[in-house]
C-alpha cells in the first residue's frame, strides 16, 4: 500500500466510542462520546473489495487512513465498540491495521451506516 503523501490527510475524522446503558424497559440506549479528532484521507474501495467483503457479510464501502496515535489511532485501540463521523455521516470500522508495518499510518476499512444523529 502506498502510504498518504502531504496534503492527502485532509478530512476532519471524529472517533466515538459506542457505550450502551439501560432505558428502564430491558432495553439499551446507545451513547457516542468523542474521543479524538484527526485528519483523514478517506476513499471509497474499488468494486472487488465491496463485493468481497459482501460475501463474508462484513460490507466494506470505504477506507480510511489516519495517523497513528498513541492511545486513539492504533490498530488495536479501534474496534466494533467506534464509530466514525466525517462530513455528517457515519460510519463502523471492520478491519484496522497498520500500513506496511510502518507504524505511521493506521488503515481503517469501514462501512457507511448513512447520515449522522446528532448527540
Amino acid at each position: 500500500m502506498k502510504l498518504p503523501s502531504i496534503g492527502k490527510l485532509n478530512r476532519r475524522l471524529v472517533i466515538k466510542r459506542r457505550t450502551d446503558e439501560p432505558d428502564g424497559d430491558y432495553d439499551v440506549q446507545a451513547t457516542f462520546d468523542p474521543i479524538a479528532t484527526v485528519w483523514a484521507n478517506i476513499e471509497p474501495v474499488g468494486g472487488g473489495t465491496y463485493y468481497g467483503s459482501k460475501q463474508t457479510d462484513t460490507t466494506v464501502t470505504h477506507r480510511m487512513i489516519v495517523r497513528r496515535w498513541p492511545e486513539t489511532t492504533w490498530p488495536s485501540n479501534i474496534t466494533g465498540d467506534y464509530q466514525l463521523e466525517c462530513d455528517g455521516m457515519s460510519y463502523r470500522p471492520h478491519r484496522i491495521s497498520d500500513a506496511n508495518g510502518a507504524r505511521r499510518f493506521t488503515v481503517i476499512e469501514v462501512e457507511e451506516l448513512g447520515q449522522s444523529v446528532a448527540p
